[in-house]
């Protein structure tokens, strides 16, 4: 009855947040955090996993132990660091599909699976044993279907029945002790000429048997995972497509074109076309020199064409239908859409500045009148501004590369063409054709003090944050304008 309660009470919650509109504002998820008690009850699984393991050796047993102990203290650092979410609806919508996967398939009883979402902007989903399931925010991004997202999920329950951590553990430290790994150590050791790149063949020859070992372990979690699916009541030919969303998973969720002109053109300060033109003569952007195509070795998931082809073979084996089924689940597209915004709010307080003004100028695409997104077009270009008036833009902003998508790459060759003064003019011309005067709250607030606070010295600028309080007294704005402008303590 208890467990009944529980799914009750995660529908419900998930069905009201879709009272939130996207269209005319957005506000971000704060209070994401797991709760300490529920996450020493996870880090006590991985103590009991450590301790229920049969080893051949002593070795192997503290190898094993010592990878157990680190994934626990990595969980507890992730939280440490704000990164980590599980009292949100979108963790707990993606724990409502695990607990449905569960209870569709009776090998899964008496089995405890964990959720995360973990909050970065790199396309992933991994088991980490003992039952935890982490999903990276900007996979959610990526799938359009709710059963893409299933299918990702038994996956990585399968990996987590068949063990793979533990074993992979183990042939590693097989691979590493055996005789002839000892052997040819001790050579390259002994030698006194290009040890470097002995040692960069040395570790290629041995990766190639545990990446072999890897890749079988993929195709047993495709399979089972595949069971699992089905016995969910799903069709196979999400699975089918998820695998092919997984192929490109490491490009930008979103593909559309920006204005520029539309967006950053004022009849004081008009847009320039020179500002996205590519400096080399032979490429430009313009010419369509960015190519899109990730080679295989840098994809987060290698090797997608030759599972989805073992994917299909064995649905055919168990006689699954592989036909597109009738209907859509539009559910997912609430927390895809929700995920959008999380990144954004992500990369801006990791100071990602250039993919998070990438975020936002997409976003703003899809959603013109929202006064979350023209707010942080506002707080982006002032990241970017202190940054190149301060030297740091390096580190926040990535040089044009042909390995990134186009339009990612136009933006980033339109932020390396302009200073310091023409990203201060954008950004004070967009903030008083959008923000000033039409918007009035919390984060609208702490983007007037951010403008404010360009026009005055060092000094004065503490003051913005008693101004702040007395209107708005958010705590979360504060604690940021405390950071920028309140000095820091030798």
């Amino acid at each position: 009855m208890k467990k009944a309660i529980t799914t009750l009470f995660i529908f419900f919650s998930c069905y009201f947040s879709f009272s939130q509109s996207f269209n005319d504002n957005y506000a971000p998820i704060r209070d994401y955090r797991p709760d300490k008690e529920f996450l020493k009850s996870v880090s006590s699984d991985f103590d009991s996993t450590r301790i229920a393991q049969i080893y051949p050796g002593r070795g192997q047993k503290k190898e094993v132990k010592s990878a157990f102990r680190e994934s626990k203290k990595e969980l507890l650092s992730l939280d440490t660091a704000k990164l980590l979410m599980r009292n949100d609806t979108i963790t707990k919508y993606l724990q409502s599909l695990v607990n449905k996967i569960q209870q569709k398939n009776p090998l899964l009883n008496k089995r405890n699976f964990t959720v995360f979402t973990y909050r970065t902007d790199e396309p992933n989903a991994a088991n980490w044993g003992a039952g935890v399931i982490l999903v990276n925010l900007d996979l959610v991004s990526k799938y359009t279907h709710e059963e893409e997202m299933i299918s990702t999920l038994c996956h990585e329950i399968s990996h987590d029945l068949k063990e793979h951590v533990v074993n992979s553990l183990e042939e590693s430290y097989a691979i590493t002790h055996s005789e002839e790994f000892k052997k040819e150590w001790k050579k390259m050791k002994h030698s006194q000429y290009n040890q470097f790149k002995q040692y960069e063949a040395l570790v290629t020859k041995f990766l190639k048997k545990d990446s072999k070992s890897s890749r079988v372990k993929e195709l047993e979690a495709d399979s089972l995972g595949l069971v699992l699916f089905y016995n969910a009541g799903y069709h196979a030919f999400y699975a089918f497509q998820e695998m092919e969303k997984l192929d490109s998973v490491d490009n930008p969720a979103y593909n559309n074109k920006i204005d520029y002109f539309k967006v950053f053109n004022f009849p004081s300060y008009p847009f320039k076309n020179s500002w996205l033109e590519e400096e080399a003569e032979e490429e430009t952007i313009g010419g369509g020199n960015v190519s899109t195509k990730w080679p295989d070795s840098l994809k987060t998931h290698p090797d997608c064409k030759n599972r989805l082809t073992a994917l299909k073979r064995i649905a055919k084996r168990q006689n699954y239908n592989p036909a597109k089924p009738t209907g859509i689940n539009s559910t997912y597209n609430y927390y895809r859409v929700k995920a959008f915004f999380e990144i954004l709010e992500y990369n801006m307080l990791e100071y990602n500045s250039g993919e998070a003004l990438y975020d936002a100028l997409e976003l703003i695409g899809m959603y013109p009148n929202n006064t979350y997104v023209k707010c942080s077009i506002v707080n982006c270009l002032y990241q970017i501004y202190n940054g190149k008036a301060t030297h740091y833009t390096s580190f926040m902003i990535d040089m044009p590369d042909k390995k990134l998508a186009k339009n990612y790459n136009q933006l980033l060759v339109f932020l390396q063409n302009v200073n310091s003064d023409i990203i201060k003019e954008i950004m004070v011309n967009y903030y008083k054709a959008n923000v000033e005067g039409k918007i009035n709250d919390n984060y609208s607030g702490y983007i007037d003090a951010l403008i404010s606070s360009i026009y005055m010295e060092q000094k004065e600028r503490e003051k913005l944050i008693d101004l702040y309080k007395k209107k708005y007294n958010d705590s979360y704005y504060i604690s940021l304008l405390n950071r920028k402008f309140k000095p820091k303590k030798k």
